[in-house]
């Protein structure tokens, strides 16, 4: 996503390219695809900033775009840790794909930020801590469940040529995070570097440092959508 607006040169073709990611956010809302509709807003954003002229012109020119674009944005903010997506997956009727970054995050949190036995009695096994960590993987195993079990999502076949287009087996040809910083053309204000990297992507992935306990959380949800 990033790549693709920020591989146009004129503010206005960038707006234009918004508006399409846009036209696929809203469908992918439509099929409560909180996963796929995370990584289009968080792409959106990484690709701007505050006071970038493509979002102006998003704004002025295409009014109903830039009101989709913001309903999503604050749908996936991590306000009061993600309340507001967590009550939209929770009144989602069918079918879901949940943003799974969330869900790992919370095991994350879970599993480092309570010990395994307790502190007075390190015989005893803190089941509290266990009892969350099960709770938060039930919503995710619910969820798979749910396309395993459903034939909506079927319809959908894999095409080849869509996933060249996306360059999705050919990383190499994305651009890296310094060609991107450079693409963006950031005004030149003193701090304005320090402060964009301290704060991020309203819905940024996170902290690298994760991403071992990550990839083991993974293979513990076998979170398989085929």
């Amino acid at each position: 996503v990033v790549s693709l607006i920020l591989s146009h040169d004129k503010p206005k073709n960038r707006a234009r390219q918004i508006e399409k990611f846009i036209d696929v956010a809203n469908r992918l809302r439509n099929l409560h695809n909180y996963s796929g509709l995370r990584a289009i807003i968080a792409g959106i954003n990484s690709a701007t900033f505050e006071g970038d002229e493509s979002l102006e012109l998003l704004r002025t020119k295409s009014a109903e775009h830039w009101k989709s674009f913001q309903q999503w944005d604050q749908l996936l903010q991590s306000v009061r840790s993600h309340q507001k997506y967590r009550m939209a997956l929770r009144n989602t009727k069918g079918v879901c794909i949940p943003a799974l970054e969330i869900h790992l995050s919370d095991l994350i949190r879970a599993h480092e930020g309570n010990p395994d036995y307790h502190d007075d009695d390190p015989s005893k096994i803190h089941w509290a801590k266990f009892n969350m960590m099960a709770r938060f993987i039930d919503t995710i195993v619910q969820c798979q469940k749910g396309c395993r079990e459903s034939a909506e999502y079927e319809r959908f076949l894999e095409r080849e040529e869509l996933r060249k287009l996306f360059m999705i087996d050919e990383e190499h040809l994305l651009m890296d995070y310094d060609m991107q910083r450079s693409r963006m053309a950031l005004p030149d204000i003193e701090g304005y570097e320090d402060n964009l990297r301290s704060t991020g992507p309203r819905t940024a992935g996170r902290d690298p440092a994760h991403h071992k306990d990550a990839a083991i959380f993974r293979k513990l949800l076998n979170f398989s959508w085929a």
